[in-house]
């Protein structure tokens, strides 16, 4: 197997340009999901005293599901441009969990929720944001599930599936927004002048935080502010809250002004939170979610 296998090997502070480096040169990508623990966590439905917008939104969030390193490489196949170059495996016993976690992984936060005759409740636990990087796999060539006994069998079903999906995965050519041909060293780290980034590749400057450590980057032209200026604005108690949402230090936001290169004091200043991907913006010495 040795020597069917190349192993990367990088220091923990450059994994993340190592991922984006191979990710890059893939035409197929294989990516296996497994539980970080024995089984994948519960997805609890909230409770009858827990069904409505403002109740939802109070409720604790589900564990993650898998490994926060694998879920930030989601991310990175995503942005990249690689989703359709991707084959998901996971065992057949777990698949239904996996396939549940992908349906109710809505941006918008949409799937979470269902009309009844009582009003609109919610079918999910409250999803952090690492794990709702789940949701890019819809676009993926297939997810593949196996058994035990399918490792031992060389032409079992899971072999004539998986052959069939990286089949379909080595067949899809797209075309890549024209910030990609830049090549992945323009995903990552920091730069003090605009460059296109993702979700909508507007012109964006982040020159603060490497942009690999960020999950969620705001939309439209934005230029990140230091974390030691925004935080200033805030008072003590706002400072020691951190994000009013899921209550994530302030190390897990993101700070930002709108446009490029404009830092009039008057500025607002808006924040993005890296854990439960929640709005907030700076007023009155306080961080209020938008």
């Amino acid at each position: 197997m040795a020597d069917f296998i190349q192993y990367i090997e990088c220091t923990h502070g450059e994994w993340k340009k190592a991922v984006h480096r191979e990710i890059e040169a893939a035409d197929c990508i294989l990516l296996y999901i497994a539980p970080k623990a024995d089984k994948f966590p519960v997805i609890k439905r909230p409770e009858a005293a827990l069904p409505y917008f403002e109740q939802y939104y109070d409720a604790p969030f589900k564990n993650l599901s898998t490994g926060v390193g694998l879920l930030h490489e989601i991310a990175y196949i995503d942005r990249l441009g690689k989703i359709e170059n991707t084959v998901a495996i996971c065992r057949e016993h777990e698949s239904k969990y996996i396939w549940e976690l992908i349906g109710k992984n809505s941006w918008q936060g949409i799937s979470v929720f269902t009309r009844t005759v009582d009003g609109i409740r919610a079918t999910s636990s409250r999803l952090l944001a690492p794990d709702r990087q789940l949701a890019r796999l819809q676009g993926a060539a297939g997810i593949v599930a196996f058994t035990d006994a399918d490792l031992t069998i060389s032409r079992s079903r899971f072999a004539r599936l998986l052959r069939r999906a990286v089949k379909a995965a080595l067949g899809r050519h797209h075309t890549q927004p024209r910030a990609l041909r830049q090549g992945w060293q323009s995903m990552v780290g920091v730069s003090p002048t605009p460059r296109p980034l993702p979700p909508d590749y507007q012109l964006k400057i982040i020159s603060h935080t490497d942009v690999e450590n960020l999950l969620h980057i705001p939309n439209g032209n934005i230029t990140e502010m230091a974390a030691e200026q925004a935080t200033s604005r805030l008072n003590r108690r706002a400072a020691r809250k951190g994000c009013p949402t899921c209550g994530a230090g302030l190390s897990n936001l993101f700070f930002y002004i709108n446009g490029l290169g404009n830092d009039e004091p008057d500025q607002t200043i808006w924040a993005k939170c890296q854990n439960c991907m929640a709005y907030l913006m700076v007023e009155n010495w306080r961080l209020l979610e938008v």
